[in-house]
């Protein structure tokens, strides 16, 4: 089986199996409060660097809600992509699409090339520690993709992933 993680241009993060996204359910608790956008120009919720995985998937998961609400069309139904996956609006849907614009997750600015100098260098250090942590991992175009099964729970492998996140890119 081949694991990849894609981070798309937000930072975001979807992973993907033998080209399905898969999206782990949420814990239940309380839902922390997101950051707020960081410019006028810039519409959405951005995450902060150490944003848990169920923090992104509770976000996401509203955003999909506005985006069902608005009457949205998807080339792949919210349901199939899985709870909190990121589903892909068919095409002609721009307008009811921009009416969420607001409740769009955005990815930390750290880990965006168009506000980190930085990028490269500090995504290659999050490589280099996850495979140190024991996440065998390879850079590929647009993210990393496991180089082996984790041999870790789903939790101590998020875990493990937010932690170097933070370590890497907090340089």
């Amino acid at each position: 089986m081949k694991f990849t993680k894609t981070l798309v241009i937000t930072g975001l993060a979807a992973v993907t199996l033998g080209g399905g996204a898969i999206a782990a359910h949420a814990a239940a608790g309380p839902k922390p409060a997101p950051a707020p956008a960081a410019s006028a120009t810039e519409q959405g919720v951005r995450l902060p660097l150490d944003y848990t995985e169920q923090q992104m998937l509770r976000l996401r998961e509203d955003y999909n809600k506005c985006l069902k609400a608005q009457g949205v069309k998807f080339a792949a139904a919210p349901a199939v992509v899985g709870e909190g996956g990121i589903a892909t609006p068919a095409a002609g849907q721009e307008a009811k699409v921009k009416r969420c614009a607001d409740k769009q997750v955005l990815g930390p600015k750290e880990m965006d090339p168009k506000y980190n100098a930085n990028y490269d260098r500090d995504f290659g250090e999050w490589v280099r520690l996850l495979n140190e942590n024991g996440v065998k991992v390879k850079a590929v175009k647009g993210g990393w993709e496991y180089t082996e099964t984790p041999k870790m729970n789903k939790s101590e492998r998020a875990e493990i992933e937010r932690r170097t996140r933070i370590q890497a890119f907090s340089n």
